[in-house]
């Protein structure tokens, strides 16, 4: 063929073809990895909802506890009724305090560690 418009067209012909080629290649690989990516949720799938049963199992356990030491507290004469409170509210809150408190614990612990060494510092973003 000739060389319409300064293309030769059999060279345009074998990069479009090398492009295929490559786009091809391309979508093979996405779509195996999309496939491990799948199968790789179906294996952590079992254990996330063993872990889901257990907290389940813990948080009943928890607030049984609760509910006995709300018990023991009450028919209790040691304590006045405003520490029986406070005891019992202070129990009540703890699972949903001590997860952000045990974070900031751990940043400070690392920041003092970073300044101590002389290491730089990276916080940890939520």
């Amino acid at each position: 063929m000739g060389t319409e418009y300064g293309v030769d067209s059999d060279s345009f012909v074998n990069t479009v073809e090398k492009q295929n080629t490559d786009f091809r290649n391309r979508l093979q690989t996405m779509e195996s990895d999309r496939l491990l990516d799948s199968q790789k949720s179906m294996y952590q799938l079992p254990s996330l909802d063993n872990y889901s049963f257990a907290n389940s199992i813990l948080s009943i356990i928890y607030i049984c506890i609760v509910l006995v030491l709300a018990y023991k507290l009450y028919g209790s004469t040691k304590y006045s009724i405003p520490i029986k409170v406070l005891i019992l509210s202070a129990v009540a809150i703890y699972p949903f305090l001590i997860a952000s408190i045990e974070l900031i614990l751990y940043d400070n612990v690392l920041f003092y560690y970073s300044v101590i060494t002389g290491n730089v510092y990276k916080k940890n973003e939520l």
